[in-house]
């Protein structure tokens, strides 16, 4: 199949990492868009208007050649729900899929604004610029960029961070500001703006889907689409903050592990040794890779068949949510689960052996159940031993129902097989 060239390309674009939702759309002579508030938003409304859009051009997803997709730093939910759509509509349509980092992005606003925008036009000479934009947690993301005219392509010269206003604005003041001619873009300086540096020019700018499509056909021509399934947010911290329903799994949580250090419940000395101490201490966070060697461990120590290392790392690769409840420095349980498009399907959910039975499944249901909701998520999906009455119990408990049962589906040791309960639940969605 002959490929088109980069000029006539047909790309839908989109970023949802800021509290801006942006998409554009181009047959590769016209372009149609839509911009529109984000955060708890996009989750519901990327999908709906990014299939408006293919209908006011008269294109199918089908017709086009590829997807582009922010794929952050940025907002967490909002860089899962862009990453998550773009492998969705990737899978369906059999598209490839070109991520592009939101700070790059925004970058290409900012040249883009004072080249074309006579308010800028004493700056139009400016094509390097540190960016910035609001990482929460009183962190900025920042990093820089310089473009080369000749060649028509942005080199990065200070790698993607998170860290204080004052940090980021003295890396940019010793790495960035002596080499040239310098400007400062991004959305962050209403909140920030004392706080950044004030020596060189401001221009407010978003990753908007406009700079998605520019930046688009370069690296198209240098391979950078890929298959839908690889595309994974792009993460420079592991710790996020939490929203109020997350607070209130944590809170759960807390006193699940404050009954058990007061009763010891099932627990044994092992488990119940120090809960005292560290039931104050629970967190809720995300798994990235540094995390599997701690959460295999518990596995292994869970099932007669658990998941391998391997396993964990391709769920991770695909994009899969992943959680893990710890308390103190310890592991008390996690879950895996698969996102598409409106439905989230429960892959693994375990409680270390040292801690079942105090109420710890219901505490990651319930975490999972909050993640998935934000994300937009209408259904949810899982599938269980038919001998794990617990489990079942459990499940049924947090609102699931059996739909199905599908035959002989789990290993079950000297070649014998067990059948799995299929069961669903519906989501409602997540009040911002």
């Amino acid at each position: 199949m002959t490929q088109p060239s980069h000029q006539a390309l047909k790309l839908l674009a989109f970023d949802t990492s800021t509290e801006q939702m942006s998409l554009a759309l181009t047959d590769g002579m016209q372009i149609w868009s839509h911009t529109s508030a984000g955060g708890a938003q996009a989750s519901s409304q990327l999908i709906p208007q990014a299939l408006a859009l293919l209908q006011q051009a008269g294109l199918r997803l089908q017709d086009l050649d590829a997807l582009v997709v922010g794929q952050g730093p940025g907002s967490f939910t909002g860089v899962r729900t862009a990453c998550s759509v773009a492998q969705g509509f990737g899978w369906g349509a059999n598209l490839p899929v070109i991520p592009i980092e939101t700070l790059l992005a925004v970058a290409e606003d900012a040249r883009w604004t004072v080249l074309n925008e006579r308010a800028w036009a004493h700056a139009a000479h400016i094509a390097n610029f540190a960016v910035v934009i609001d990482a929460r947690m009183d962190e900025v993301y920042g990093a820089a960029y310089a473009w080369s005219s000749g060649n028509e392509c942005w080199r990065n010269v200070l790698p993607l961070q998170a860290g204080s206003p004052e940090t980021l604005g003295a890396h940019f003041q010793k790495a960035v500001w002596p080499s040239g001619s310098w400007a400062l873009g991004g959305s962050a300086f209403d909140v920030y703006g004392e706080r950044l540096p004030s020596e060189v020019l401001r221009v407010p700018a978003t990753p908007s889907a406009h700079a998605l499509l520019r930046l688009a056909p370069r690296l198209w021509a240098q391979g950078a689409a890929m298959a839908a399934q690889q595309v994974q947010p792009l993460y420079i911290r592991d710790k996020v903050a939490h929203t109020s329903a997350e607070r209130e799994v944590i809170k759960a949580a807390k006193a699940v592990a404050s009954a058990a250090a007061v009763a010891g419940e099932g627990a044994g000395e092992g488990a119940t040794k120090g809960l005292d101490d560290t039931a104050g201490q629970v967190l809720l966070e995300f798994i990235t890779e540094a995390h599997l060697q701690e959460v295999v461990q518990v596995e292994q120590l869970a099932y007669a068949h658990p998941w391998t290392l391997g396993n964990f790392k391709d769920a991770l690769k695909a994009g899969y949510v992943a959680q893990k409840l710890v308390m103190g420095e310890r592991v008390v349980g996690y879950y895996v689960a698969m996102p598409v498009l409106d439905e989230v399907h429960l892959l693994n959910i375990t409680v270390a052996p040292a801690f079942q039975g105090q109420g710890w499944a219901r505490c990651l249901m319930q975490a999972l159940d909050v993640c998935s909701r934000g994300q937009g998520a209408k259904c949810m999906w899982l599938e269980v031993r038919e001998s794990n009455v617990r489990a079942m119990k459990i499940y049924k408990a947090h609102g699931f129902v059996q739909v199905g049962l599908r035959k002989d589906y789990y290993p079950a040791g000297r070649q014998a097989r067990e059948s799995a309960v299929v069961m669903r639940m519906a989501l409602n969605a997540l009040k911002p």
